[in-house]
This record gives structure tokens, sequence and C-alpha cells, in this order.
């Protein structure tokens, strides 16, 4: 067996199952998870509440006694990118740590893919909440955009500028000519100045479906929310961000998605290299 250790928010939280699901299914073995520690309200274990996931929990005796849990090989990584000794961790591990390159699992993408979406129940309770959001994101012209500050502004990860949107919105414009973007963002009443004045703009706390919704969701249910509705645009604009890039790589659009050209404030390594950015994204540069 393998046993994945799951945490973080949602955007990590798929990623470290991506990695465990495909080693399990390489050694062709069942995968377990277990929670890692919450520290926020949005790091919430919540893959197996809403999406078609293919994984077991640690019984909560183990977890208390860690018993036979002792008696696995552990693997835990920090790198960022792939980690080569990837490839040779044995069945029988717990996993933990940054999964955070496609590599880990590129070979079983189509099954993971599969079972990384929102359960039908989940998307039909979405469906029947947000019809007139839904109606407006599901045209030919429509451009998630994902302005991250909050926490990004306190750790330092805000390397995403006005001038990043400006390029990104600009090059959809030439391919695309006129568009209209949906703003996703953990600070709405600042994402305003973050988006160019010739781009027409819908905030999505400002839609009277999802503002209404908001007095009554959780941190949990308003993260998966806002999931679904950024996979129902067509074209996307992303940030350094975990969360708004599975939202854009496991969307079913046909559509282009823009992100920068680097993935950390510290490392210099292209989101290509790192085996994040898919070869049919476009590169945006940050200045």
């Amino acid at each position: 067996m393998i046993i994945a250790r799951i945490e973080n928010g949602l955007g990590n939280q798929l990623f470290k199952y991506a990695a465990g699901r495909a080693l399990s299914l390489k050694h062709r073995t069942s995968l377990y998870t277990i929670p890692g520690s919450v520290r926020k309200p949005h790091e919430t274990f919540i893959l197996s509440k809403y999406f078609n996931v293919q994984a077991k929990s640690v019984s909560p005796f183990l977890l208390q006694t860690g018993f036979r849990l002792r008696l696995l090989k552990g693997y835990e990584n920090h790198s960022f990118g792939f980690d080569p000794r990837f490839e040779t961790t044995r069945n029988n591990t717990v996993v933990s740590g940054n999964f955070q390159s496609a590599r880990y699992f590129l070979p079983f993408f189509d099954q993971i893919n599969r079972e990384l979406t929102l359960k039908p129940e989940v998307v039909d309770g979405l469906e029947s909440v947000y019809p007139h959001v839904l109606e407006s994101l599901r045209t030919p012209n429509s451009v998630c955009v994902h302005i991250r500050l909050g926490d990004y502004v306190s750790s330092g990860y805000d390397i995403c500028g006005p001038e990043y949107y400006a390029k990104a919105i600009s090059r959809l414009q030439q391919l695309h000519g006129e568009l209209r973007a949906f703003v996703f963002s953990d600070t709405p009443q600042a994402a305003s100045r973050f988006l160019p004045a010739d781009i027409d703009a819908q905030i999505m706390s400002e839609f009277p479906e999802v503002r209404d919704a908001a007095r009554s969701l959780t941190v949990e249910r308003s993260t998966i929310r806002d999931y679904f509705l950024m996979q129902q645009c067509r074209h996307f604009v992303i940030p350094n961000s975990s969360f708004s890039y599975w939202a854009a790589l496991l969307s079913s659009s046909d559509g282009d998605v823009i992100y920068p050209n680097r993935w950390y404030i510290d490392i210099d390594t292209s989101p290509r290299d790192l085996g994040l950015a898919p070869a049919e994204w476009t590169p945006i540069p940050l200045t």
C-alpha cells in the first residue's frame, strides 16, 4: 500500500493526492490517505468529501497509536519541481511533502483526471444554486482571472502585479478579440486595480447569486464553489497559485491558459522546466 499525507489548501492537496495515486497505480496497490496538521481554515481535508478520489482513509486507531505506520518506509519530498528519487520509491511507503510538478503523475494522468472530478451530487447542487452565473461563464469569450493576494502578500509570494495581468489579458485579446473577464480573488475589494481599463470585468463576489450564498457558506464550501466556477470559463489567466492551476489543468475547455514565467519568488526555473506548465500554455514574463 501507499499512504499519502494530504494537507494545506485545495491545490496542494490535489498535487499530493495525484502523486500518491500515481505511485499506488504504478505498484498496483491501494492508496490510503492521512490528513496533515490543520493550521488555517482553508486547509481542511476535503478531497474525499467532494471528489471522486480512489483512496481509503487510515483508521483513527492507527493514527493515534502509530502502530504499523512505523513499519513502513518514509519518503519526504522538499524539492521544487520533480525529485528523481520518486521514481524508485517502493511499495509500502508513506509519502509527504511537495509534489508541485505534473511529472509525478503524467503516466497516469487520464485516470487521475477522472478521479479528480467533482462528485455528481456536488455538481448538481452547484448547478441549482448558480444558474445565472454559469450562463455567463459558459460563453466563448469568458476568461477566468485569478488574483491571489491575502496570504500571498504577507508571505511574499505575490509576484504577479498589474503589469502581468495587463500583458496576459492583452495576449488573449490579440488572439480572441473582445473578452469578458470573471475575476476570482481572495481580496475582491483590491482586485480591480490589477486589471487594465479596457477589459469588461466582473468581480465574482459581486454576482447577486454569489453574494447571497456567501452568507451561509463555510470556507470549505466556498473553496469548492470557486474551483467549480473557475472551470466553467473558456480561457484562464492564472498567477503562481496551485488552486487556479488545477482548475485550468483539469478544465474541459479548449481555450488558452496564460501563466507567469516564474512560480517561486526565489527560484528562477520556469514553470515549464519544473514540470508544471503544459507545452500548450502561454508564459508571460514577469518584470
